[in-house]
């Protein structure tokens, strides 16, 4: 299964600008209904690693996009079993106060469009806390954010 035309980056530019109805898509081998997914902090840690998270634009591409493979080192089918969740950006833009070990802290979740050769589409969500941008660590902030996401994303496709 060959990378469609419209998913090619060519001479695009970035749109950093999203609508208020667009979603974010992103795949995910974590078997089950959204139900069990959402039940499940250790699922919602596979699906939502916070830093490197890959997601696709909607307004540039489909949801079943993201289980298209674009690395020639594995076989071109390898996702094609895989989930699709999708994130409303709106929802994404709500966020904000949230307690961490007693301290009420400011968090934003920003999307970006941050396109690749082979994935036009391909966006991430930057996690700042009080402004600045989050690191790995402390291991709570990471928790706040893998909690707001796992409370807001609906499944498209089921992973089998």
């Amino acid at each position: 299964m060959g990378i469609p035309e419209y998913l090619c980056k060519n001479d695009k530019p970035i749109i950093n600008t999203f609508g208020q109805d667009e979603l974010l898509y992103r795949r995910h081998y974590c078997i089950g209904t959204e139900v069990d997914i959402k039940d499940s902090k250790d699922t919602i840690t596979q699906i939502f690693k916070i830093h490197d998270d890959s997601y696709n634009k909607s307004s540039l591409s489909h949801p079943l996009d993201v289980l298209l493979n674009d690395n020639p080192n594995y076989p071109k089918d390898v996702y094609l079993n895989y989930g699709v969740i999708k994130i409303n950006v709106s929802k994404l833009l709500e966020v904000g106060l949230h307690q961490i070990n007693n301290d009420l802290r400011k968090f934003t979740l920003a999307p970006k469009h941050i396109p690749t050769d082979c994935n036009y589409a391909h966006c991430e969500i930057h996690c700042l806390v009080d402004g600045f941008k989050a690191e790995k660590k402390p291991k709570s902030i990471t928790t706040v954010f893998r909690l707001i996401l796992g409370e807001m994303f609906e499944v498209v496709k089921e992973a089998s």
